[in-house]
C-alpha cells in the first residue's frame, strides 16, 4: 500500500512525514511501515509457514507546491492514497485558514482531474471513428461510459473516491490515474490541540473524516525520557503515548481496504485490496497469473481456520466454501485459489 502526502506550501508536509516514519525512515522521502497483525502470526502458527509477510504501508513525501508544481501529479501516480496536509498552525506563515485551504486543494485536483477526463473523452471518440472491432468497440464505450460518470461526480463537487465503484470503473479510474479516485486522508497539522468543530468544517469540504495531529510537537516530544514526555502530553492535554501508532492505524483503516490472507507451509501472507473487490480481483493481487487461470477460490473465516488448526482442517469440519470469479472477498477471508497456469 502505497500512500503520497501532498499540500499547499508550508502545510507541514514534510513534517508530518518524519513523525510518521520515524525509525522507518528512508532516502529521498520514503518510508515503508510494516503494520503488524495478530491474526497473521496465529495462521502461520497453525499452518506451520516459515515465513510471514505483513502488510505495509509505504508513506511517500513530495516535493512543492500543487498550486505551482505541476509535476507532484505525475509523481503520486503510483500511490493507492493521498495524505492532505492542512495548515492549522502559525509559525510565521500568517493566521491558517484550514477551511478555506481544503476548498482549495480540492478544487485544484478536481479541475485537474477533470481535464485529463475530457482529453480522453476526445480521444476516445477519434478512436470510435475509425474501423475497429466489435470487442474494441465495446470496450472503449464501457471506458467512455465511466469516463462520462466521472465527470457528473467531479462536476458536483464530488470525489470520485468516496463513490462505490465498479470492477470497471476502478480499472478505469486507476489506468486514466485520476487522483479524485483514490482514497483522500486530510490530515490537519496543528499547534498542539484541534478544535472538534474546525474537524467538522474540512470534513465536509472533503466527505471523509480528518485527522487532527500536532506533528511538529510529537517529534520534539519523541526526543524527551519517557516520562517527560508523558508529562507535557498531560499537561498540554494530549494522549498520555506518543500518537504515531495511532496516526499510522487511522491512515490504515482511512484506505477502505479488505485484508484477505493466503498461508502455506513456505509463507503466511496479508493482502489488501479496494472494498468490494471480487475474488478475480484478488487473484490478480496474488500474482496475474492466477487470475489468468482462474478456476475458483476456496474460502474460510481467519478465525474458523485457527480454531481449526489449519485450513485443511477447517475443510474437514465444512467451514471451507468454493466460490466463484465474482464473489466479494471480505475482510479476514483465508482464501486459497484454484488455477489452471
Amino acid at each position: 500500500m502505497h500512500v503520497a502526502i501532498i499540500g499547499l506550501n508550508q502545510s507541514g508536509r514534510t513534517t508530518l512525514w518524519q513523525f510518521l516514519a520515524g525509525e522507518h525512515g528512508g532516502k529521498e522521502g520514503i518510508a515503508t511501515i510494516p503494520i503488524f497483525d495478530e491474526k497473521l502470526m496465529q495462521l502461520a502458527r497453525v499452518e506451520g509457514s516459515k515465513k510471514v509477510s505483513y502488510l505495509e504501508l509505504t508513506i511517500q513525501d513530495t516535493v512543492g507546491d500543487i498550486e505551482r508544481s505541476g509535476h507532484i501529479f505525475s509523481d503520486v501516480q503510483a500511490a493507492s492514497g493521498l495524505i492532505i496536509t492542512i495548515r492549522n498552525f502559525d509559525a510565521g506563515f500568517g493566521t491558517p485558514n484550514p477551511v478555506d485551504d481544503a476548498r482549495k486543494i480540492k478544487e485544484i485536483i478536481i479541475e485537474h482531474d477533470l481535464d485529463s477526463i475530457q482529453k480522453r473523452l476526445q480521444s476516445i471518440e477519434h478512436e470510435l471513428g475509425k474501423g475497429r472491432s466489435r470487442d474494441e468497440r465495446e470496450a472503449l464505450e464501457e471506458e467512455m461510459s465511466a469516463l462520462k460518470s466521472f465527470a457528473n461526480t467531479l462536476y458536483e463537487g464530488k470525489l470520485i473516491g468516496n463513490e462505490e465503484l465498479t470492477p470497471i470503473q476502478r480499472k478505469v479510474a486507476a489506468n486514466q490515474g485520476l487522483l479524485t479516485a483514490k482514497r483522500w486522508i486530510p490530515v490537519l497539522c496543528c499547534e498542539d490541540t484541534c478544535d472538534k468543530e474546525l474537524k467538522g468544517s474540512v470534513s465536509n469540504v472533503f466527505g471523509s473524516e480528518v485527522i487532527a495531529t500536532a506533528a511538529k510537537l510529537e517529534l520534539e516530544l519523541c526526543e524527551l525520557a519517557d516520562d517527560e514526555a508523558q508529562a507535557f502530553r498531560k499537561e498540554l492535554g494530549l494522549s498520555g503515548e506518543s500518537l504515531r501508532e495511532s496516526v499510522v492505524d487511522k491512515i490504515f483503516e482511512s484506505l477502505r481496504l479488505t485484508t484477505f490472507y493466503t498461508a502455506n507451509q513456505n509463507e503466511a501472507r496479508a493482502h489488501a485490496v479496494p472494498q468490494g473487490a471480487t475474488a478475480l480481483e484478488a487473484a490478480a493481487k496474488v500474482h496475474t497469473d492466477i487470475a489468468k487461470g482462474f478456476i475458483c477460490a476456496e474460502v474460510a473465516k481467519i478465525d474458523d481456520v485457527i480454531r481449526a488448526g489449519g485450513f485443511a482442517k477447517a475443510k474437514t469440519k465444512n467451514l471451507v466454501k468454493r466460490a466463484d470469479k465474482n464473489y466479494t472477498v471480505q475482510d479476514g477471508d483465508v482464501i486459497f485459489f484454484r488455477f489452471n497456469v
